[in-house]
């Protein structure tokens, strides 16, 4: 029998509880985050794939107060507007974060699956995502995997950039951004969030860089400095020094053509 991993949305305002859970729904090996998003204009964008077919979701982890929302209980709302657009058989669960049990009962009526109280606990996820995965039959992995966006800002606008496209992402003046070719735009996680989403071929190079080694030009070496140069623009992204061999070791992983030097 095939082991259902879950597909997952976090609707989290607040920058540092939504990274916390997104690594720790991550980490816990039930669940994959497909969107993390800061408010419910992101949430239903995400959703929709901006216009496409409707995203693959099992469940999605909803404050209840969300900052800049018209209603208090921004999160309750959300969640009754998509109960009410299908008509009570909504596709995916729902599992509601806050700080106070204010909203429980009223949760409960609507049919979520779980309550979690700030702050957040792996333990607690953990026994979250296995009460959602029970209720979820088994099911193969799909033959071909959808491309994979991360969903960022250009200022209002929300920019769906498809994984293949990323050269590099930094973190800046307490700010994440996502590197293409010649743009760039602001992302709404931290580096270890993103790097616990996009998997192994994303490498951290630097404190501040997170790069896929697949847009790795050259490793560039002068006065014991070193630097990646990517492909798709004159990006130079510099690597910590603790970090060259390992990085130069997952470069070589994957590539053929260089002599071994005789020890």
């Amino acid at each position: 029998m095939t082991q259902t991993v879950l597909r997952a949305l976090v609707l989290e305002d607040e920058w540092a509880a939504r990274n916390y859970l997104v690594e720790l729904v991550e980490g816990s090996g039930i669940a994959c985050v497909v969107a993390a998003c800061a408010d419910t204009v992101q949430a239903e964008a995400a959703l929709n794939e901006g216009g496409r077919s409707p995203v693959a979701l099992d469940v999605a982890f909803v404050d209840i107060r969300l900052a800049g929302e018209p209603r208090m209980d921004a999160g309750v709302g959300w969640i009754r507007s998509i109960v009410a657009a299908h008509e009570g058989a909504c596709p995916f669960q729902f599992v509601l974060t806050t700080a106070s049990r204010e909203h429980a009962l009223e949760a409960y009526q609507l049919g979520v699956a779980d309550y979690l109280v700030k702050p957040f606990t792996n333990d607690r996820v953990l026994s979250c995502l296995r009460r959602v995965a029970l209720s979820i039959p088994p099911r193969h992995p799909p033959v071909s995997e959808p491309p994979r966006r991360v969903v960022a800002r250009d200022g209002k606008n929300l920019v769906f950039v498809s994984v293949d496209d990323v050269c590099a992402f930094e973190a800046a003046e307490g700010l994440s951004y996502v590197y293409l070719a010649g743009a760039r735009y602001e992302v709404d996680l931290s580096l270890s969030a993103l790097a616990s989403s996009l998997g192994p071929e994303f490498v951290r190079v630097h404190r501040n860089w997170l790069v896929p080694l697949g847009a790795v030009r050259t490793l560039e070496r002068d006065s014991g400095e070193s630097r990646l140069v990517l492909s798709g623009g004159d990006l130079r992204v510099p690597v910590a020094r603790d970090r060259v061999t390992a990085v130069r070791d997952a470069l070589l992983s994957s590539a053929v053509g260089l002599r071994k030097v005789q020890g």
